[in-house]
C-alpha cells in the first residue's frame, strides 16, 4: 500500500508530504483545490511521460517520492530481476531537472521509465470515472467472469486454436476455390504439355536445323565441289595424289645419294598420306549430302513446328521454351497431386482443432456456469455497503450455438440499483456514479 507521497516544485505545489493510514483514505476539495495534480504527480512516480511545463520554481527540480509498504506483495522476483535493492518498504523518486530531463530511482537504484510502468502495475491502480466506460465493452462481461474464475489460461488456449482453426479453414477455402477454378484449365494445360513433350526439342535444336537446311538447300552446290575436289585429289590420272606420288618417288630415290633429303622424303610422305585421308572423307561427306537430302523436308516442317511453338508460348528461344514446359509440368502436379493433398491435410488440421475448441468451450462454459452466482453474490453484497441497498446484479451465462472470440458462451451483467426494478443490461441502466461504485465493488 501507499504509506506516503512527497512532491516538491511540482504544478501549483511548492512542498507538501501526504501519509496514509491502513484502510480506506479520502482526498476531499473543491474544484481546483488540487485533487488531480497529487494524482498526476503519483502518475509521473509510475512511469508517466512528462508533458508541458511542471515546475513550480523553473530554476530548481522537481522531486516526487512515494513509499509502498510491499511486504504481502510478492514482488521480490521483480526486484531481483531487475537487480534492485528489495526491502519491504519500496522507496520510487522521480527527478524533473529544469532542463526537461528526468531521473528514477528504486530504492537508491536508478531505473527507466519502462521499468516504472511495470512495477507501477504492481503497486496502484488508478480508476477515474470515465474509465468505468469499460462496462460497456462487449469484453467486459468475459474478462470479469474468466478472471474471477481463473480461467484466462484456458480462454487462451481457445483463442489459440480457434485462431488455427480459422487461419486453417481460410486457406482451404482459398486452395478449394483455386483447385474449382484450376479444374477448368486442367485439360488446356496437359495438352500444351503434351504437345511440347511429343515435340521433345532439345537445347541448340534450332541452330542445327537452321544449318541442316542451309546444307539441304545448297546441297547441289555441294555435292558437286565435293565431288570434283575428290576427282581432282584421287581418281584422274594426272590427280593431286597421284602427281604428288611420283615426286614422293623421285625425292626419295635421293636419299641413297644424300642423307639429307631423308626429313624431306618423309615429310612428302606424310603429306601424301593426309591428303589421302582427306579425299577419303571428301568421298564420304559427298554421299552423306546425297542421303541427307532426303530429310531436307522434315527438318523444315520441325522447324517451322518450332517457331510455331515459340509464337504460342510468346518465347524466343528453345531454353525459354523448355522453361515453360516445366512450369506447365508443375502446374498440372500442383492441380492434380499436391492441391488435392494439401485439402486432404488440412481437412484433417481442421476437424482436430474443431474437436479441441469444443472440448476447450465446453470447459470454459461449464466453469462460467458454476462460477457466476458466486460472482454475483460477492459483487452484489459489496454494492449494498457503497450507499446502494436494494441493488441487485445478476451475471447470466448462457450457451451458444456459435462460437466467438471466447467460446460457446454468452454472457450478460445485469444491474438495478432500485427496489421493484428488474435488473438490465448494466450500460443501459446504471449512472455515472453508480457505474464508478460497481468498479470499485468489481476491483475490489
Amino acid at each position: 500500500m501507499l504509506n506516503k507521497l512527497l512532491i516538491r516544485n511540482y504544478a501549483l505545489i511548492d512542498h507538501v508530504e501526504l501519509e496514509f493510514a491502513g484502510g480506506f483514505n479520502v482526498i476531499t476539495g473543491e474544484t481546483g483545490a488540487g485533487k488531480s495534480i497529487i494524482l498526476g504527480a503519483l502518475s509521473l512516480i509510475l512511469g508517466q511521460r512528462v508533458t508541458g511545463k511542471i515546475l513550480f520554481d523553473e530554476s530548481k527540480k522537481c522531486i516526487i517520492e512515494a513509499h509502498f509498504n510491499i511486504e504481502k506483495a510478492q514482488l521480490a522476483p521483480v526486484f531481483e530481476a531487475n537487480d534492485w535493492d528489495y526491502e519491504n518498504v519500496c522507496i520510487i523518486r522521480r527527478e524533473i531537472l529544469p532542463s526537461g530531463k528526468s531521473r528514477s530511482f528504486v530504492n537508491d537504484t536508478p531505473a527507466l521509465l519502462d521499468q516504472l510502468q511495470e512495477l507501477g502495475k504492481e503497486l496502484v491502480d488508478i480508476h477515474s470515472q470515465q474509465a468505468s466506460g469499460i462496462i460497456g465493452k462487449a469484453s467486459f462481461p468475459y474478462d470479469l467472469l474468466d478472471n474471477y474464475a481463473q480461467i484466462i489460461d484456458l480462454r487462451k488456449a481457445f483463442t489459440l486454436q480457434r485462431k488455427q482453426y480459422r487461419k486453417w479453414e481460410r486457406e482451404w477455402r482459398e486452395i478449394n476455390d483455386k483447385v474449382q477454378a484450376d479444374k477448368e484449365q486442367y485439360e488446356y494445360f496437359s495438352h500444351l504439355y503434351d504437345e511440347l513433350e511429343k515435340a521433345a526439342f532439345q537445347p541448340g535444336e534450332e541452330e542445327n536445323l537452321i544449318q541442316e537446311i542451309q546444307k539441304g538447300e545448297h546441297s547441289e552446290k555441294i555435292s558437286e565441289n565435293l565431288l570434283s575436289s575428290y576427282h581432282e585429289l584421287y581418281e584422274e590420272d594426272f590427280s593431286v595424289l597421284n602427281k604428288l606420288y611420283e615426286i614422293k618417288r623421285k625425292i626419295s630415290e635421293l636419299r641413297h645419294l644424300d642423307a639429307s633429303y631423308e626429313k624431306l622424303a618423309d615429310r612428302l610422305e606424310s603429306t601424301y598420306i593426309e591428303l589421302k585421308d582427306i579425299s577419303g572423307e571428301i568421298a564420304s561427306e559427298s554421299d552423306r549430302i546425297h542421303t541427307d537430302n532426303d530429310s531436307l523436308e522434315l527438318n523444315k516442317q520441325r522447324l517451322s513446328l518450332l517457331y510455331d511453338l515459340f509464337q504460342k508460348h510468346t518465347v524466343n528461344t528453345v531454353d525459354e521454351l523448355l522453361k515453360k514446359q516445366k512450369e506447365l509440368e508443375d502446374k498440372i502436379i500442383l492441380i492434380r497431386d499436391e492441391q488435392p493433398q494439401r485439402l486432404e491435410e488440412l481437412s484433417e488440421k481442421i476437424q482436430t482443432a474443431k474437436e479441441e475448441m469444443e472440448k476447450l468451450s465446453s470447459e470454459l462454459h461449464r466453469i462460467r456456469v458454476e462460477k457466476a452466482k458466486e460472482l454475483q453474490s460477492r459483487i452484489e453484497s459489496i454494492i449494498r455497503e457503497l450507499g446502494m441497498p436494494e441493488a441487485q446484479m445478476q451475471v447470466l451465462v448462457h450457451p451458444s450455438d456459435t462460437y466467438n472470440d471466447y467460446g460457446k458462451s454468452s454472457i450478460e451483467i445485469l444491474f438495478s440499483a432500485n427496489k421493484g426494478r428488474a435488473p438490465e443490461p448494466v450500460k443501459k441502466v446504471a449512472s455515472g456514479g453508480e457505474k464508478s461504485r460497481l468498479m470499485l465493488a468489481i476491483k475490489y
